[in-house]
């Protein structure tokens, strides 16, 4: 009878909101995930930029190497060369370290992060 019928629409109202916030959840990882995405996608893009970078600075050393060996310039006048080139280089790793620590985030919030023991070395 009557108990019967709002022991049923109990029910459905649990199973309704239980929905819902499986929907609202969905939503906000997917939204996480989507923000993850576009930073790898920024980042790779950052990692090629860099890497471009790197090679011109690479190849004005080797110029100024050239023109160090015929005379026509000094090692001082090459100095800024060589720190623009180690900048480049902090910054491609910082950008890689960004990278690497986007997909390990992300691998956690997916739940594919194999855990790590403390006690490995008990085994």
């Amino acid at each position: 009878g009557l108990g019967r019928r709002n022991t049923i629409e109990a029910a459905d109202a649990t199973v309704s909101a239980a929905q819902r916030s499986y929907f609202v959840e969905r939503r906000n990882l997917d939204m996480v995930l989507d923000a993850f995405a576009q930073d790898h996608s920024r980042l790779l893009e950052e990692v090629s930029q860099l890497g471009v970078l790197q090679q011109n600075a690479q190849e004005t050393i080797e110029l100024h190497q050239g023109q160090l060996s015929s005379g026509n310039t000094t090692i001082i006048d090459g100095l800024d060369f060589y720190r623009e080139l180690a900048s480049v280089r902090i910054s491609l790793l910082g950008a890689w370290h960004s990278m690497i620590a986007n997909c390990v985030d992300e691998s956690r919030v997916r739940g594919v992060l194999v855990g790590f023991r403390e006690d490995y070395d008990d085994e």
